[in-house]
């Protein structure tokens, strides 16, 4: 498959089609086709706006980038606006140690690098990409993008507007659109699910919108891993074949000098003696939480530890329990934590 021009139409009138009820035959969801799991699944829906936020280096580009070399693999194309200042060279390099073919970067037919300096070029760039429709789309990163086009990054009506004429075109267009976004810093802002910004960015992904956290992350000679966690799913399709919201671990292994492997899949949870899940990431930064703040009420940690109430709970209990954490009893039933000793999950034999 190579670039074409798509069949020209006339304008539409946005009037759907629902002749198929006279048939009973309804339109099916077709599942996700890139960014493939160890199970033959995957995790980004071709025609749509996917979406992967999370910390900086944290796999998220990592991620989308392994769906476009997947896709000139396939025979298919790769298109990437970059305005993360990743640039060019660093870009190549890092999809040629992911296995993509070199003769395939070096083909403006195949793949197609995008560094846009200002919202007119960018527009130029999008309107390219719609034209030619590759099967691969790459916007690095929104929480750029939309300083370019002077929208204010909390003001949802203008990001809304933003998104219509950069991301959704591609998808329309028939394209695996994939947008890269950042997590807010503040603790109470990192649990709802959201990137950094307006509630609007979540709004446009019609695809699925996931969030990476690294529980180790990727670095040159070293094993990187990044844990997938589903915020949207607007088809269901993906959370269906992953029976949930945990999209899966994302491992990459770059301890070979001229390459990079990968794989997606879903890792067994860790578990406790008695079966129940451990939840061992929790448990760290409910450890370096005390660490820093000696003598912290249960509350405290509640409100200082992103993630929910119930794990959260369950983490200082298991703490508490082998040792980790010393509770003393405080003024109005108030529970004060000490730390005893520092809990890893890299160092725990059930992680």
């Amino acid at each position: 498959m190579r670039y074409g021009p798509r069949t020209p139409t006339t304008r539409s009138t946005g009037l759907a089609d629902l002749s198929w009820i006279l048939t009973g035959q309804a339109p099916t969801a077709t599942p996700p086709i890139y960014g493939l799991r160890t199970d033959d699944t995957a995790l980004f829906y071709a025609g749509r706006h996917n979406g992967v936020f999370g910390d900086p280096e944290s796999g998220k580009t990592w991620l989308a980038q392994v769906a476009g070399v997947e896709a000139l693999a396939g025979g298919g194309t790769f298109a990437m606006i970059d305005v993360d200042h990743n640039g060019q060279d660093h870009t190549a390099a890092r999809l040629l140690l992911l296995g993509a073919h070199p003769q395939h970067i070096a083909d403006p037919e195949k793949f197609r690098y995008y560094e846009p300096e200002d919202a007119d070029q960018l527009h130029a760039a999008v309107t390219d990409i719609v034209a030619r429709a590759p099967s691969v789309v790459v916007l690095d990163s929104i929480g750029e993008i939309l300083p370019m086009l002077g929208v204010k990054s909390v003001d949802n009506d203008e990001i809304t507007h933003a998104l219509r004429t950069v991301v959704m075109p591609p998808a329309k267009a028939g394209s695996c659109v994939i947008s890269v976004d950042h997590l807010p810093k503040s603790v109470e802002a990192r649990t709802t699910g959201y990137a950094i910004g307006g509630t609007a960015k979540k709004r446009a992904v019609d695809g699925a919108y996931l969030r990476a956290e690294a529980k180790v992350n990727p670095a040159p000679g070293g094993v990187g891993r990044i844990s997938l966690r589903i915020e949207k799913d607007r088809t269901g399709e993906l959370r269906k074949s992953s029976n949930g919201g945990y999209a899966g671990t994302f491992v990459l292994d770059s301890t070979q000098p001229h390459t990079t492997t990968w794989t997606i899949g879903r890792e067994q949870l860790p578990t406790n003696d008695d079966g129940t899940v451990r939840p061992t990431n929790l448990m760290e930064k409910v450890s370096k939480y005390i660490e820093d703040n000696e003598g912290c009420t249960g509350r405290d940690i509640q409100s200082g530890v992103p993630g929910k109430e119930r794990w959260i709970t369950d983490a200082i209990r298991i703490l508490v329990a082998e040792g980790h954490v010393a509770r003393q009893p405080g003024p109005r039933r108030a529970q004060h934590h000490t730390l005893l000793i520092p809990y890893r999950e890299a160092e725990d034999d059930r992680s």
